[in-house]
């Protein structure tokens, strides 16, 4: 088998955040020989930056080996954190202008979905962007049950759909909870396995949000925003159910269809799906793919 080294810092994505998560990755790359270094040398064929909070640490790196080209997974970029407006402060500019300058220049950009390759092409003038869709890593939960009660999955960041799941259940008396990813963890896995469904409404979002994924794999229908700029649509294609997203009415009666007739989800046949498309087998299976097309490339 052909092998090649990569520097991949800290084996950290946006996805593989805690202690171990990006080891799993890293040891399935190796499966298709991308060999994963925590430390640049001279003899990597590329640096792969998995997350732009890795950014600066890349970059003072690579001074020493100028010539190894560059990989950026550029997970997301929304207007708020790239464009000033009065009804909200831009998220961190300090960060994001330097993260587009470096984007911009390196050899291969990819992204979680299609809605960041439109993004991406809008704020950086680049259309070549890649989709690799990411892994999920599903938790175990003793016994999940369907419950009286709907989950807004997502985070509350400048979005105009921020609060609709919210607003939209109280109009129609449907009782829920926002996770707005800051719940504490056992409380947050007993409040998705043991709810009716999930929701992820936003306009825009590059993943959907992937305790979609985490709560399908125990049995939890989606319920998710049709807007061209929302990923989970990538990702569950037509396993989940929509609404139009700028509509505030069929929001309200989809909620209330997705409440009274909730669907029903073949948990041992979603399980396979998910392991099939979104294990780090399968994510390290795609990376792969492009690492090699890449390598060739450049031969």
């Amino acid at each position: 088998m052909r092998r090649m080294k990569v520097w991949f810092p800290e084996f950290f994505t946006e996805a593989h955040r805690k202690p171990g998560e990006g080891d799993v990755l890293a040891e399935e790359l190796r499966k298709f020989g991308i060999d994963c270094q925590l430390d640049l040398t001279e003899d990597c064929s590329f640096i792969f930056c998995g997350t732009i909070w890795r950014m600066n640490l890349v970059k003072e790196e690579r001074q020493r080996f100028p010539d190894i080209p560059t990989i950026h997974y550029n997970w997301d970029l929304y207007p708020f954190q790239l464009i000033p407006m009065k009804t909200y402060r831009r998220a961190t500019p300090d960060l994001w202008a330097p993260y587009l300058e470096e984007i911009a220049t390196c050899r291969d950009i990819w992204v979680p979905s299609q809605c960041t390759v439109d993004r991406t092409r809008e704020f950086v003038g680049r259309a070549d962007s890649v989709v690799i869709k990411t892994s999920v890593r599903p938790w175990d939960y003793a016994k999940p049950v369907t419950g009286r009660y709907a989950v807004d999955v997502m985070r509350k960041y400048p979005d105009p759909n921020r609060d609709l799941a919210a607003e939209s259940c109280v109009a129609m008396g449907i009782p829920i909870i926002e996770t707005k990813t800051a719940t504490p963890w056992e409380a947050f896995k007993t409040n998705i396995a043991e709810s009716r469904f999930l929701i992820s409404a936003q306009f825009e979002a590059s993943t959907g949000g992937l305790t979609l994924m985490e709560g399908y794999w125990h049995g939890k229908p989606a319920l998710i925003s049709n807007s061209p700029r929302h990923g989970g649509i990538d990702y569950f294609g037509d396993r989940a159910t929509y609404f139009q997203w700028d509509n505030p009415i069929l929001c309200r009666k989809a909620l209330l269809d997705m409440y009274d007739n909730t669907p029903v989800v073949d948990i041992d046949e979603a399980r396979t799906w998910i392991m099939q498309e979104y294990s780090e087998y399968a994510m390290a299976s795609r990376m792969a793919k492009r690492f090699w097309e890449l390598y060739d490339e450049s031969r």
